[in-house]
C-alpha cells in the first residue's frame, strides 16, 4: 500500500492506494502508518481531491469498493446520485429496499472514499446538511459547486431526488 498527500491553504488530504484507491482522508486527523511509501500517482490524486474541494474540479479514478452487501448496495446508490441533486438518508434506505436510514448514515460515516462515493450528496430528512467528515462547511461548498441550491440552511426541494 502507498500513500499520497496534498496541502492547500493548510488543508491536507491523503490518498491511500495500491493499484486502486482504497481510502481518501479529508482532512487528515490520524497519524500515518510509518511503513507506507509515498507514491507520485497517489500524490496526483490527492491534488485532484483538493482541486475538487477548493475549486469544484470533478475527477474520477479506479477504487476498491468495500463493506457488507448492504453497505455496497448503499454505496452503489449514492454513487449514482446525479450531479446537482441530493437524496435523504431515508430515500437511500428505501431505494436499497430497507427502512434503515440510520444504517445508511452509519455507512456514509464510514465511507473511506468521500467524493468518489459522494456521501456529501446525502442529507437529512428535514433537508439540512448534517455531519460530514470534512465538516459541514465543506459539504455545502461541494454541493454548491455541483449546482445544489439552498434556502438558508436547507436544500431546496427541487434539488432532492425522489425515490420511486
Amino acid at each position: 500500500m502507498f500513500y499520497g498527500t496534498s496541502e492547500y491553504k493548510g488543508f491536507k488530504s491523503y490518498v491511500f492506494m495500491d493499484e486502486k484507491v482504497r481510502e481518501i482522508r479529508l482532512p487528515q486527523k490520524r497519524k500515518l502508518a510509518p511503513k507506507l511509501k509515498r507514491n507520485r500517482k497517489a500524490d496526483a490524486i490527492a491534488r485532484k481531491v483538493n482541486e475538487w474541494v477548493f475549486q469544484g474540479k470533478l475527477f474520477s479514478c479506479d477504487y476498491d469498493l468495500w463493506g457488507t452487501p448492504f453497505q455496497r448496495k448503499v454505496c452503489d446508490i449514492v454513487r449514482r446520485i446525479p450531479l446537482g441533486l441530493v437524496m435523504t438518508y431515508s430515500g437511500v434506505a428505501r431505494k436499497a429496499g430497507s427502512n434503515a436510514s440510520r444504517a445508511v448514515g452509519n455507512t456514509m460515516a464510514r465511507n473511506p472514499l468521500p467524493l468518489l462515493i459522494p456521501c456529501h450528496r446525502v442529507i437529512a430528512q428535514d433537508l439540512t446538511l448534517n455531519d460530514f467528515g470534512g465538516g459541514v462547511w465543506m459539504k455545502r461548498k461541494l454541493l454548491e459547486y455541483e449546482g445544489v441550491e439552498f434556502s438558508g440552511e436547507k436544500v431546496l426541494r427541487g434539488c432532492v431526488l425522489r425515490v420511486r
